[in-house]
């Protein structure tokens, strides 16, 4: 780590061929490395750094290419092995019966000191044997294992979708990387066990958390939440069976005191900015705070992950605040259950898709017209009301990001009175930017109060986007494919697009009438971001929901059987459910 910034001759210096390297193909990288001493230095980071990324052939050769590279790891020079920081190893094919020996896991990291980002995603041979020949040797009792746990410095670990690992092998495992800042174990369904759930709290360090369709239920997520405390800020839970009891166990242990947000400690991201250099170049990447809110957070921590860790930071620096980035959809959680969390106002990112609530709303498209003519939108979505309202509460304001069903903004039924429009082919000195400014105003609806007498008759308070101004992405999930042209989902979406519009257009003309911003040619660059400031949403996303295909006729299968979630075999074993999921399609 450096202490003190580069030199200025170091900060300036144009080195052209550090800067060509990464486009080089490798056999000329090999070459290049024998010509010189200087050469040598200046390209076999490129070659070690990520190795993996120079393996010749197709996902089928990756055992060929790991026997060799493991061969080639025992006579290499100790500085050399050093460069290497990540290791991303393509998945390997199921039809591969004999893989490398147990070993090769505990040689990989034996012989790569500095390694800090292992890749193994849907690799077959990550399994049980291979994690636990990183305990110690047969000959030692259990008590001088424990006390002599080798460690690794290990800071990232993507292993999502491994068949072949057990729970007893995870457990272990994981003990042996206690620096983890990224953690991936989707679909990984030994991962659910409660004893791997609690070794995470040897993790102390953890910052993202994926445990995505793992079956996890509200018992183990209570398990979950008090292993990992406060540490980690981005947590992924899709594609699971948790409710509310769930949501109610991550509130107790997984956010901060409300008194929290005014210490030190809480503040300092606002306030810091994290920053790593690789070897081979004068300026490096920085993490600052709006880093830390954005929603691409993970893709930030595996950018920075994945370059060697060499500068005026270390991830040991980032203060611990608890969850910022939710992901709960695909669960069985209600509006009831995001209520609490929402109002907390510690969340960045949320996406909860298609909430528990909302589903009833989707069921209600299979009754008869004559039947879901009867049903009120209010028993079709209790509860939305109360949650539109905390989203236009100061509690909802540090949101960045929503996916949400799109009953949040379809369902109200509340109808804008129109101001006279105004003609955008007029001239702009005809019309008075304040007259217009005025205008869009007036075109804002006022939110109803959200007590009982308010939804009596259906009536949803209105989702305007003047107040979710701080959103830079809504994705508005779950909307049909096709409705009829009397539907009102066409006309609230029409609505919502065109008041998006015009909150667009509001917050541009205020930052044009906004005298306090610096003159000169940095005035457009100053504008920009001030509009940005006044409504900041970039995207809107709507999701169709697919198409169901009519049913043919085909093979008879049990019910249930393809459900993700329903066990296949008689016995509910990991390895007569991977049997029986590999033969579905043979007949």
């Amino acid at each position: 780590m450096e202490i003190f910034p580069p030199s200025y001759e170091h900060a300036t210096a144009r080195d052209t061929w550090a800067i060509v390297a990464r486009y080089i193909p490798s056999s000329d990288l090999c070459a290049a490395c024998l010509v010189s001493r200087k050469w040598h230095e200046l390209f076999v980071p490129f070659l070690w750094g990520a190795p993996a990324l120079h393996f010749r052939g197709d996902s089928a050769d990756v055992y060929d290419a790991l026997t060799r590279f493991r061969k080639i790891l025992r006579y290499s020079r100790y500085w050399v092995r050093e460069l290497t920081h990540t290791l991303h190893l393509p998945p390997a094919p199921s039809e591969i019966y004999y893989g490398p020996e147990r070993i090769w896991l505990l040689e990989v990291l034996e012989y790569l000191p500095k390694l800090q980002s292992l890749i193994v995603s849907r690799l077959s041979f990550f399994d049980h044997d291979s994690l636990l020949t990183l305990d110690a040797k047969s000959g030692q009792s259990r008590l001088d294992a424990e006390l002599r746990l080798r460690t690794y410095d290990l800071r990232l670990l993507l292993a999502d979708r491994e068949p072949n690992t057990t729970s007893v092998a995870l457990r272990r495992g994981l003990l042996h990387f206690p620096k983890l800042v990224y953690l991936d174990l989707s679909y990984t369904t030994s991962a659910k066990d409660h004893g791997v759930l609690s070794a995470l709290s040897q993790l102390f360090h953890l910052q993202v958390l994926k445990l995505r369709g793992i079956g996890l239920r509200d018992p183990d997520a209570d398990v979950l939440a008090r292993a990992i405390g406060i540490r980690v800020r981005l947590l992924d839970l899709r594609n699971n069976l948790l409710s509310d009891s769930a949501i109610r166990a991550l509130m107790h242990n997984c956010f901060p005191p409300s008194n929290h947000s005014n210490d030190y400690t809480f503040r300092r991201m606002e306030e810091c900015q994290f920053e790593w250099r690789p070897p081979t170049v004068p300026l490096g990447s920085i993490l600052t705070s709006d880093s830390m809110k954005d929603e691409h957070l993970d893709g930030h921590f595996l950018k920075q992950l994945t370059m060697p860790l060499d500068g005026r930071s270390t991830l040991e620096d980032i203060p611990h605040v608890g969850i910022t980035h939710l992901y709960v959809a695909d669960n069985n959680i209600s509006v009831d259950g995001l209520l609490g969390i929402v109002g907390l106002g510690m969340l960045f990112v949320l996406d909860c898709g298609t909430i528990g609530a909302a589903r009833l709303m989707k069921e209600s498209v299979s009754l008869p017209a004559s039947r879901n003519k009867d049903v009120s939108q209010a028993e079709m979505i209790p509860g939305a009301e109360r949650l539109v309202t905390i989203l236009c509460q100061p509690a909802g304001k540090t949101l960045t990001y929503l996916r949400i069903h799109h009953a949040m903004v379809t369902s109200s039924t509340q109808v804008l009175k129109r101001v006279g429009p105004w003609s955008a082919s007029a001239p702009e000195e005809e019309i008075a930017r304040d007259c217009l400014i005025q205008d869009l105003i007036a075109r804002r609806p006022t939110i109803p109060a959200t007590d009982n007498q308010s939804s009596e008759g259906g009536h949803l308070p209105f989702l305007h986007p003047s107040n979710l101004s701080h959103l830079k992405t809504l994705i508005l999930t779950d909307l049909p494919s096709s409705v009829p042209s009397s539907s009102p989902i066409l006309s609230s979406l029409k609505r919502f697009i065109t008041a998006c519009a015009d909150e667009s257009l509001l917050a541009s003309l205020r930052a044009q009438s906004d005298y306090s911003l610096p003159p000169g040619r940095h005035r457009a660059k100053a504008e920009k971001q001030h509009a940005k400031s006044l409504f900041a949403l970039e995207r809107l996303i709507l999701e169709i929901r697919p198409v169901s295909k009519p049913s043919n006729s085909s093979s008879w299968s049990p019910s249930g059987y393809h459900n993700p979630n329903s066990t296949k075999s008689s016995t509910g074993d990991a390895d007569s459910e991977n049997l029986w999921t590999a033969a579905m399609n043979d007949f």
